[in-house]
């Protein structure tokens, strides 16, 4: 899709001429005006192009390009999200699964609220999700990866956070170890009330206790 912030180090860089328009990129036989950072660094940002090898090189005068240097073109794209849904008060992990990330600033933009993300693979993005209205809805996802944003039909969907109506057994030895039932009320979400299975999110007992590990039962 293009739209990468590339930077191209050579030594014959001026700021008048830059100035006056006159430095460029080139990938292949596309031209992309250049951004001025020294004598010895421009930035452009790459054009649309297919997936696969490209020759970049840079003209200080629009007119006499130099260097061959390859760039490669990934396809990008969105998959999924792990999980797909969160509570409204939001700070809970999330992985934005997909194709191409690359090392580079990451944002991940939850409709209209942006976070920090982390590169953990060129497939796998961390992040925390923001916080979201009380009523909860729907968040389209993308993400802005090296200066290159990429949209989604991937929605997050945030829920009321569950409400403890009891607990099972309420009492147990000191050691820890013991497992524990939440029986929950069910909230509005994007799901029926009845009979699914949500993320127990932050209501795990903290020292001692165990939760089961892909959330507990509606009842």
């Amino acid at each position: 899709d293009g739209g990468t912030l590339v930077n191209l180090f050579a030594d014959f860089f001026h700021e008048r001429a830059a100035s006056l328009f006159y430095i460029a990129c080139r990938f292949n036989q596309t031209a992309v005006p250049a951004i001025y950072l020294s004598h010895t660094e421009v930035a452009c940002y790459a054009p649309e192009m297919p997936p696969g090898l490209v020759t970049v090189s840079v003209a200080p005068n629009l007119q006499d390009y130099f260097g061959a240097l390859l760039y490669e073109y990934v396809e990008t794209r969105l998959l999924r999200l792990e999980p797909s849904e969160g509570p409204t008060a939001g700070s809970n992990r999330v992985l934005v699964h997909g194709v191409g990330f690359s090392p580079g600033a990451i944002h991940v933009r939850f409709g209209g609220y942006t976070v920090t993300g982390t590169l953990l693979s060129p497939t796998t993005i961390a992040c925390a999700a923001p916080k979201w209205r009380d009523e909860g809805g729907a968040a389209t996802v993308r993400v802005t990866n090296a200066e290159a944003t990429y949209y989604s039909t991937i929605t997050y969907h945030y829920v009321q956070a569950p409400h403890v109506m009891s607990i099972h057994p309420a009492h147990g030895p000191s050691a820890g170890g013991t497992d524990v039932t939440l029986y929950l009320e069910p909230r509005v979400g994007r799901r029926s009330e009845q009979g699914f299975r949500r993320p127990v999110w932050d209501l795990c007992p903290e020292r001692g206790f165990r939760c089961p590990e892909q959330g507990l039962e509606h009842v």
